[in-house]
């Protein structure tokens, strides 16, 4: 049963001050049952209410630590601070209450006497002398209460959930806000034309260079871009490019004139996102900046991505057009008066709760205009932020947002509102096959990093290894496993630097342990937590094997997370019996054995296995020289003929024909070297071939960007550039007559040479514009020539490949012969055949579109299609 206080009321989030709990009778009132939490709402009412009731049930949990003081007789030790004013100090605390409390780097408030205190977050606690080292938050209450008798208390953030049952009701009210929470079916907009601010088009101070992305991250960023205030999701495994097609929707709705928020879990995913856009033009720190705390050390940033970092808000925000942040500053920049944003891009969103895109949005994005973004892994482990009183993974306060709409038919279904990307450009192929046989990324990640890249450590002939460790430790961490972890260290940083190689451990515990025995070593340690975001040529893992459970490696996406670090070579280390009780482990141990990746302790590694050196060949020695036949020596000739036979002269010829086979073993094993890297060679150029085919070639953007015109009246005149003058002039009267400013960059008629014929009809007029933009934005205007006297029989179609020409005429067959016989749900949408339903044209799947093809061909057209080449849906 849930305790209800009778003390206080509820908690009421509108008051302007909040009191401290020091007793019971501080206590505020809920009336919540925990065991609801469990469920998962299907309505956006249902999700209110739990999120409500999730945050008084906080409230609850922190009173009642806030009442018991964590220390008594705190005293001051010493302080100190850097340039900027921050500043630290060290208070040895006499009487300690609640030491799991200060295990963990939370707020903390020291008291002096009731209502006078200043706060602080804990840095680190040491246990054996009672010394609790913390970052001061209030500076100057500091300085007044630091030489006073003082208690350490848990600090109620009330802020924090005022905030979050605000945002609930600021949501509640906005219908636009609920609908883009998608908890009902979406309603999906036709309009492809490219955003535009109505306001026009940003004025930037230098070029932009935009990325060059493979034919899905294209498709994904025409979808991002284009004029919709639909919740989009942008989907894929680790390495296939989410962050680098974020980066060219981000600079494509800068150019258009928008105005974005990236927000991010984490400040180095904030950093790079930043140096990103710096490194492709986007430098201008009067529309770009990157808001951090006060605490924030940006000493590894280059000197162009300081220039746009703020710890405070620039007065000039309003003007801003790209903010970016973490999720957590939004609270800050809300301060600000009433900034809104055209989109709001949240990365690595299966990272973060649900109830913070709601705050998010609640903040941010009122505007019925505002687009959300929602970019992640929904295969990697969900929000990992430490709740108090909830620790199952399957509750709702660790879904995210992204894996809720990512396991919904409706985003499913349409490529509009999700696009998945497949292809992995980083990690090494091994590496992707075993990511493809556990069973979440089985249909969802292709290899495609270029052979020519791959290149193991000396010593490794597999890009997976494990190391079985046969001691398991019933402590909370285990020695053995870090001793292992040493010597691969001392064996790596032979061949591969440092900067390269990353050291993951699966908890806190063996993390301090890993910490003890690898000092200064310049080697980036951590939790897999810590390692998101980053990735490293070379990961060592501790798996932790001690105690009786596995909860530590039991989490969602756990393993998936890990072995997403590595781009060469992973290295495993654990007790194999202990971890193969779980299945995908099992599964990735079997795998080491298959290659002959599995070692023991006792062998860390093996040398890579190098033939035997050669024995040194004797000297060739040439046969003396043959003398002249003469009567004075016949008889010496004879006697040297007879003595061919001696021993001496046998055993000469013998070591000759040895030297000579050896050489020929030389020269035969010479030419199998060459054959073999002959083969490599070859292979690397076939796949380069193939990861080119993949790219986005510039015939297709200059097909992108062009159109047909048919039925254009056409000059007379004798002159070329008469005619070509005309031309202009009646397409910019078009345009006129559409009211859009749009320029285009090349016109021609097909074919080349006039008819001679005055009372022939008019050549098909082809117009290439500068982007795709202009392009959306004449198909987005065509219906306002219907009515033209001049211009409303002309007909405006996009340019089209010859396989896209082949695959329109079919579906237009298709649709004709269906029609014939009575069906009209059949229609062409999206360059792709589709069938009427009640809210959009839902896509046919291949083998329906096969079989329509075959069934109704077109005339003319052989039956037989060759192999690799038969049409489909696209």
């Amino acid at each position: 049963m849930a305790y209800v206080a009778k003390e206080k009321g509820e908690f009421y989030p509108y008051q302007k001050w909040y009191i401290q709990p020091r007793s019971p009778s501080d206590i505020h009132a809920y009336d919540v049952d925990p065991n609801e939490f469990n469920n998962v709402p299907e309505t956006f009412e249902s999700a209110k209410k739990l999120i409500s009731d999730f945050a008084r049930t906080e409230i609850h949990h922190f009173e009642n630590l806030a009442i018991h003081p964590l220390g008594r007789n705190v005293v001051l030790q010493e302080y100190w601070y850097d340039e900027n004013n921050k500043t630290w100090a060290t208070f040895n605390v006499q009487e300690i209450g609640n030491t799991d409390f200060l295990k963990r780097k939370k707020l903390v408030l020291f008291e002096s006497q009731p209502g006078k205190f200043f706060t602080s977050h804990i840095d680190r606690f040491d246990f054996k002398n009672n010394k609790l080292t913390v970052t001061i938050v209030d500076n100057d209450l500091f300085m007044k209460l630091m030489n006073k008798p003082l208690n350490l208390y848990t600090m109620v953030n009330y802020l924090l959930f005022a905030n979050q049952l605000k945002s609930l009701d600021r949501i509640a009210a906005s219908n636009d806000v609920i609908q883009k929470l998608a908890y009902d079916t979406p309603m999906i907009d036709n309009d492809n034309t490219a955003f535009e601010n109505k306001y026009g088009r940003m004025q930037l101070s230098a070029a932009l260079n935009f990325p060059m992305l493979d034919k899905e991250q294209e498709f994904a960023v025409q979808q991002m871009t284009r004029h919709s205030n639909t919740t989009f999701v942008l989907t894929g495994p680790t390495g296939t490019g989410k962050t680098v097609t974020l980066l060219k929707t981000v600079l494509q709705l800068v150019q258009s004139g928008g105005r974005i928020m990236v927000a991010t879990t984490k400040n180095s995913a904030a950093d790079a996102f930043t140096q990103g856009l710096i490194d492709h033009g986007f430098k201008d720190k009067n529309l770009l900046v990157r808001l951090v705390k006060g605490s924030y050390d940006g000493e590894n940033l280059s000197e162009e991505a300081k220039a746009v970092v703020a710890c405070e808000i620039p007065n000039n925000v309003h003007q801003m057009t790209v903010v970016i942040l973490t999720v957590g500053y939004g609270f800050k920049l809300q301060l600000a008066d009433r900034i809104m944003f055209s989109h709001i891009i949240v990365e690595n969103a299966h990272e973060v709760p649900e109830v913070d895109i709601w705050t998010c949005l609640s903040m941010f994005g009122l505007q019925k205009e505002t687009r959300l973004i929602l970019a992640g892994d929904p295969e990697l482990p969900g929000p990992h932020n430490l709740v108090s009183n909830i620790y199952s993974s399957n509750t709702f306060f660790k879904r995210s947002m992204l894996k809720r709409l990512y396991n919904s038919n409706a985003f499913r279904q349409h490529p509009a509102l999700m696009v998945t990307l497949t292809a992995n450009h980083r990690s090494h192929p091994d590496i992707v096959n075993a990511f493809r046989t556990l069973s979440s990324y089985r249909s969802s990640m292709i290899p495609a990093r270029h052979m020519s890249g791959l290149d193991f450590p000396k010593g490794f002939n597999y890009p997976l290894t494990f190391c079985n460790v046969s001691k398991t430790e019933e402590s909370d961490s285990n020695p053995a496993e870090a001793e292992i972890i040493a010597k691969y260290v001392e064996i790596l940083t032979k061949t591969v630097p440092k900067i390269e190689i990353g050291i993951i451990a699966a908890g806190r515990p063996q993390q301090n342990l890993h910490e003890q025995m690898l000092t200064n070593t310049g080697i980036k340690l951590g939790t897999a937590y810590l390692f998101c975001g980053f990735e490293r040529r070379v990961i060592l893992f501790a798996a932790q094997c001690c105690g009786e459970t596995l909860d530590h490696l039991i989490e969602p996406g756990y393993l998936n997370l890990v072995l997403s670090r590595a781009t060469d070579l992973i290295v495993l280390v654990g007790n194999a019996a202990y971890l193969e009780k779980l299945d995908e482990w099992k599964t990735l141990i079997n795998i080491c054995k298959i290659n002959n990746a599995f070692r023991e302790e006792s062998v860390v590694i093996t040398p890579a296995a190098h033939p035997p050196p050669l024995p040194k060949p004797e000297p060739y020695l040439p046969p003396a020289k043959r003398q002249q036949r003469t009567p004075s020596n016949a008889s010496q000739r004879r006697y040297q003929t007879d003595s061919s036979n001696s021993p001496d002269v046998s055993a000469q010829v013998l070591r000759t024909m040895e030297a000579m086979g050896q050489q020929f073993k030389e020269m035969s094993q010479t030419v199998h070297v060459m054959s073999q890297k002959f083969q490599v060679v070859t292979s690397s150029v076939a796949a380069l071939a193939q990861e080119q085919s993949k790219m986005v070639q510039p015939k297709d953007f200059e097909h992108r960007r062009s159109l047909m015109i048919f039925g254009m009246p056409e000059s007379r005149s004798v002159t070329p550039s008469a005619r070509i003058e005309d031309d202009r002039k009646k397409l910019a009267q078009v345009f006129d007559a559409m009211n859009i400013e749009v320029t285009p960059v090349s016109i021609y008629r097909i074919p080349s040479i006039p008819p001679s014929d005055p009372r022939a009809p008019a050549r098909r007029l082809t117009v290439i514009f500068a982007n795709d933009r202009d392009r959306y934005i004449v198909f987005g205007n065509m219906h306002k020539l219907r009515d033209h006297a001049e211009f409303g029989r002309i007909i405006i179609d996009p340019a089209r490949t010859k396989e896209e020409l082949e695959h329109f005429r079919q579906c237009k067959h298709i649709i004709k012969q269906v029609r014939e016989h009575g069906n009209d749900d059949m229609v062409f949408y999206c360059n792709r055949l589709c069938t009427r339903s009640e809210n959009y044209p839902v896509k046919l799947c291949r083998e329906e579109f096969l079989e329509l093809c075959e069934k109704y061909p077109l005339p003319g057209v052989v039956e037989s299609t060759p192999t690799g080449s038969e049409p489909y849906n696209e």
